[in-house]
């Protein structure tokens, strides 16, 4: 990516919102672009946004989600930005829920090892944290033991700092896995 095309699309991810983004990205910048940007780590804000921009293009077109699994999944699995784990997060939530099989068994242990790292993190975000634990959801009908895991790492936040979020969505998950 030249220089001159890189910040043009820096310059629009910054400056307009996902739905401004939505209906003219793809017009001129393509989702390896997103994903490049999505890299950065001097840029976080910039990496947020190219991550949000992605999670809003690929929820839009299934077909071209499910044509970037691999990047998704290794996206997710060496960012370390918690903004843009939040968009990321979503989009592997999605892919495990409709496309299970694009999972090897080794991007399944890798991504449980990576969220199960997240939900450990004391300063969490809530919407990452509840995202992890929808993962870990879709992941526990493949493997028995997350079940109890997921129900005490739950029934602990729920107790010690609970928001309106993680209740509402903790409870939820809570009462599937029952």
């Amino acid at each position: 990516m030249n220089k001159q095309y890189k910040d043009g699309l820096a310059n629009a991810l910054l400056e307009n919102s996902a739905l401004d983004l939505y209906a003219h990205i793809l017009k001129e910048y393509t989702v390896e672009d997103l994903l490049a940007l999505c890299h950065q780590t001097a840029h976080y804000r910039l990496a947020f946004r190219a991550a949000w921009t992605l999670e809003h293009v690929l929820l839009k077109d299934k077909v071209l989600l499910s044509r970037y699994t691999p990047e998704v999944i290794e996206l997710y699995l060496i960012t370390d930005n918690d903004s843009s784990l939040r968009s990321i997060s979503k989009l592997i939530m999605q892919l495990l829920k409709t496309s299970p099989a694009s999972f090897t068994p080794q991007h399944q242990e890798d991504i449980l090892s990576k969220t199960f790292r997240l939900i450990e993190k004391e300063d969490c975000p809530v919407a990452l944290l509840v995202n992890c634990w929808d993962i870990l959801y879709v992941l526990s009908k493949q493997y028995d033991w997350i079940t109890q895991e997921l129900q005490l790492h739950i029934l602990f936040h729920l107790e010690k700092n609970p928001t309106p979020a993680s209740k509402s969505r903790g409870n939820r998950i809570l009462n599937r896995l029952h």
